[in-house]
């Protein structure tokens, strides 16, 4: 029996890499920054850039990006995510304590953060800031899953960059598994028009993991797992 996440078990959610959105978003800020034009219309400034980091599984997007741009990243030393950062070795070399000396700022609480230096910029007459999110249900809700990069109306950045896997990830993983039977441990994200009556996401889990089942094996296979 496995028990998995089944969080976007939905033939339409197919995300690219990590990688692949890292170097595409290094891409659009390395073209943007020399843009005069996209510069004025937008009214952007690039002395930072802003970024929400919510949950572990982020750091190679910061990572990534510091690399990329030969930078450091401010972390507001409140809480959890200063700590972890410092104390995880790929990225606590890249930290520093000094706001004007970092390129990526990472604020504690990001939607507030985000409220108030619009306002503060709008009162001021400020160039606008780059506010990203890196996120996955807010493309999925919205059927952007085509769009790896989208600017909402308020104004923030969002990178499709998943911290699950998509529906073709999960199908690879459990073909290579002498599954027998296949339970979800959470309740699968689908959009209201694709819930047919008296949805049920064990039904759900079993119609799409279908063809990946083996009913009658009877002995485990060899698995090697990388350390």
């Amino acid at each position: 029996i496995l028990y998995i996440d089944v969080t976007f078990l939905h033939p339409d959610f197919k995300f690219p890499s990590k990688q692949e959105i890292a170097d595409q978003f290094v891409a659009f800020v390395t073209e943007k920054r020399k843009d005069a034009q996209w510069l004025s219309k937008e009214n952007m400034s690039f002395e930072h850039i802003y970024i929400r980091f919510f949950m572990y599984g982020g750091e190679d997007l910061l990572i990534a990006l510091c690399k990329a741009f030969g930078c450091k990243m401010w972390v507001d030393p409140r809480g959890w995510k200063y700590r972890h950062l410092a104390h995880y070795k790929p990225t606590a070399s890249l930290l520093t304590l000094d706001k004007s000396e970092a390129f990526i700022h990472i604020p504690w609480n990001f939607n507030q953060f985000v409220n108030e230096d619009r306002q503060r910029r709008a009162k001021h007459g400020l160039p606008n800031a780059m506010y990203v999110a890196a996120t996955t249900m807010y493309f999925c809700q919205r059927s952007l899953c085509n769009i790896p990069l989208y600017k909402g109306p308020d104004g923030v950045y969002r990178l499709l960059y998943s911290m699950h896997s998509d529906y073709f990830e999960l199908k690879r993983f459990v073909s290579k598994l002498n599954v027998r039977q296949i339970l979800p441990f959470n309740e699968p994200f689908v959009r209201a028009q694709d819930k047919f009556p008296n949805f049920n996401s064990i039904r759900w889990v079993h119609r799409h993991f279908k063809d990946c089942i083996e009913e009658q094996q009877k002995e485990s296979k060899d698995i090697f797992v990388p350390s």
